[in-house]
């Protein structure tokens, strides 16, 4: 999961199924859309008795360092090989969330083992069209017998992929809700670093996060080249500069000083496309998007909706209304941000309303079944 975002890690997972266990609500986590479903289903699959699973994240600086498509199959090997060793041993290391780096050495520990255990020859279904151990020298170095196959569309017909491609996107929401509450200004927990208009407009507004966003993706790689300094690097020096300022002025030789951000934001922008959805109709707009509708690619349906919407409230007589919009963490197909805003609000009456500013880790499913 999270091959395609402009931050946060790709996380990619490893799941087996017992014969004859059937979860329900196992499917292609892409055709669950509300994250607490998804939740739901990953709950059901890791408290089932005899489901075994791996995860493994690959880092923004590994990306960078060996692009996506090799950081991603490192991961689908590494959570392969540490699911192979809990089938032989039983639940070991099975809730947590490896690192590249740890599940190498993970896997590189020596278990004892009967000499049928590892003997027996483990079967790996792999979705997508790209083999992770073909040709790869971990095949053999990890001393397992592995036969491992690639079945494009495997998420949507195999469950153990499908169980996988659950735990994997389940485990990258979680990790990107928990850098959203350390960088809550740029709006984590709803887009989850794809490249949303917003989260686009963000990293304009705040700057780059090191270790956060990807250097080898657009529009940080061009920020760097420009030798744009991170996001969390010009805080430091803010802060170092007015300590210094005050001291300077003040003579005194502790000065504490924080930086908050607070986030303008257009409230359309911020809703769901259920409430989108829901608004069109208020308005008496079709809220059905027809495949031929609105640009290609992710966000589609959302800026087909928020058109038709904007375009019915530019007529609109101008209301000066002062409002606060509350969050609203609803999950959706495609990684778009989503508040609740005032429904009575156009786009325009949001923004003459609220003049001041306060300056103070696609799915790589990986299963094994």
């Amino acid at each position: 999961a999270g091959r395609g975002p402009l931050a946060g890690p790709v996380v990619c997972a490893a799941c087996y199924l017992p014969p004859g266990i059937d979860v329900q609500g196992v499917m292609d986590s892409k055709q669950i859309t509300n994250e607490e479903a998804r939740e739901e289903v990953y709950r059901r699959l890791t408290t089932t008795e005899g489901v075994l699973w791996q995860v493994v994240k690959a880092e923004p600086a590994l990306i960078d360092k060996i692009n996506i498509l090799q950081a991603t199959l490192a991961a689908m090997r590494l959570a392969s090989i540490g699911l192979c060793h809990q089938l032989i041993h039983q639940n070991i290391n099975n809730n947590k969330i490896l690192d590249c780096h740890q599940a190498m050495q993970y896997s590189q520990i020596e278990f004892s083992s009967s000499e049928e255990e590892l003997s027996s020859t483990f079967s790996i279904l792999v979705d997508g069209n790209k083999d992770p151990f073909q040709g790869h020298s971990m095949t053999e170095s990890s001393g397992l017998s592995l036969e491992s196959r690639a079945i494009i569309g495997g998420d949507a017909t195999v469950p153990c992929i499908s169980a996988a491609s659950i735990i994997a996107k389940v485990s990258r929401d979680r990790i990107m809700n928990q850098i959203h509450e350390q960088y809550p200004e740029y709006n984590f927990l709803n887009h989850k670093g794809y490249g949303t208009s917003t989260h686009r407009a963000l990293i304009s507004k705040y700057g780059w996060i090191e270790g956060i966003h990807r250097t080898s993706f657009n529009p940080v790689k061009t920020m760097v080249a420009n030798h744009v300094q991170p996001r969390n690097q010009k805080i430091l020096d803010i802060v170092s500069h007015k300590n210094d300022k005050i001291k300077s002025e003040m003579n005194a030789p502790q000065i504490d000083d924080t930086i908050s951000l607070q986030e303008e934001m257009d409230p359309l922008d911020q809703l769901s496309v259920a409430d989108l959805r829901s608004k069109c109709a208020a308005l008496g707009l079709d809220t059905v998007v027809k495949r031929d509708q609105g640009p290609k690619g992710t966000g589609r349906i959302r800026t087909v909706l928020l058109e038709r919407i904007r375009q019915h409230s530019s007529t609109d007589p101008p209301v000066l209304v002062s409002s606060s919009s509350s969050s609203s963490n609803q999950a959706k197909e495609e990684p778009v941000p989503q508040h609740d805003a005032p429904s009575s609000l156009s786009s325009e009456q949001y923004r003459r309303s609220k003049r001041h500013r306060t300056s103070n880790t696609t799915s790589t499913e990986h299963a094994m079944c």
